[in-house]
């Protein structure tokens, strides 16, 4: 007998998930939507994950173990992405917590939205005691989302539910470090699929000492401007010096001035972008301007 289809697969990349990995899967699999699957893509795991892991697939048809060896986060991705079987596909963390709606609400709004392909969330961030430490909001409509591509990752990594009928094959490029996502998202950008965001915290995105998040954002600043560069069609050496000006712009101390004139340079280069309105670039440009200023004024203080 064959088995079913599930609606949804929640892909979940496992490295040294330690003492989080149980609480984050269960917050799958107690969602509200059950109609999923778990496809964990164990990646050199020296903490006893896989024991973790196998547990619950021992307890949990739903949950799948992929023992992949450490081959890397973005090879992990791309193993699960070819073993998933559901419709949609889901991502999350191993040390994050889903709110219990979150699937269901996610598939409801890519119902009511068939022309939306990726749809991530609103999130706040968690420390390793469960505490609320700081949230994080994101712009909504997919034309602001494809403004926003040039300016930081409009789409938090952990929050994405993607509908695979509109995005055709997915796969993750390697070579950026700590920005594979952005990379996809420029990608599918590019082939016309739109990005979006709920305004609600769907995700509870933990920060603690071993967690990406808390790593060199210098790194992973760096690694975004490569992998927009990599992927436009501009001269590389024209895209890095207004990118570098703009992008993550209020955590690198870059001048107001320098800002600005990245901003210039960003939306001529945007004008030949069809997916990306002059309006959606105004509106952009404004709100990037406003949050360094915001954020300027709280370096005062």
């Amino acid at each position: 007998m064959n088995q079913r289809t599930p609606l949804v697969s929640v892909l979940m990349p496992v490295h040294n998930g330690g003492d989080f990995l149980d609480a984050a899967i269960d917050s799958i699999l107690g969602q509200t939507e059950t109609d999923l699957e778990v496809v964990a893509v164990e990646n050199g795991s020296t903490d006893g994950s896989s024991a973790v892991l196998r547990r619950h697939a021992t307890r949990d048809a739903r949950v799948r173990v992929i023992e992949a060896g450490p081959v890397g986060l973005v090879a992990a991705l791309n193993l699960g992405l070819a073993a998933a079987t559901g419709r949609y596909l889901a991502r999350m963390d191993a040390d994050d917590l889903a709110e219990p709606d979150r699937l269901e609400l996610q598939l409801a709004y890519l119902r009511a939205h068939p022309e939306i392909g990726v749809l991530g969330t609103a999130h706040d961030y968690i420390n390793a005691a469960g505490t609320q430490v700081g949230s994080r909001r994101f712009v909504t409509s997919p034309k602001l989302v494809a403004a926003s591509l040039y300016f930081g990752n409009p789409l938090a990594h952990p929050t994405v539910t993607i509908d695979r009928r509109r995005t055709g094959e997915l796969q993750y490029t390697s070579g950026f470090p700590d920005a594979e996502d952005l990379a996809l998202w420029r990608t599918l950008s590019r082939r016309g699929v739109a990005l979006a965001n709920l305004d609600r915290v769907l995700l509870h995105y933990r920060v603690h000492a071993a967690s990406a998040t808390a790593q060199d954002s210098a790194q992973v600043g760096s690694s975004d401007v490569d992998a927009i560069v990599v992927s436009s069609r501009w001269r590389a050496d024209r895209a890095r010096w207004a990118i570098s000006r703009t992008f993550n712009a209020r955590a690198r101390g870059v001048t107001l001035w320098a800002f600005l004139a990245g901003v210039t340079a960003l939306n001529l280069l945007n004008l030949r972008r069809p997916e990306v309105s002059r309006a959606s670039l105004a509106r952009r440009s404004a709100l990037g301007i406003a949050a360094w200023l915001r954020q300027a004024d709280r370096n005062r203080r």
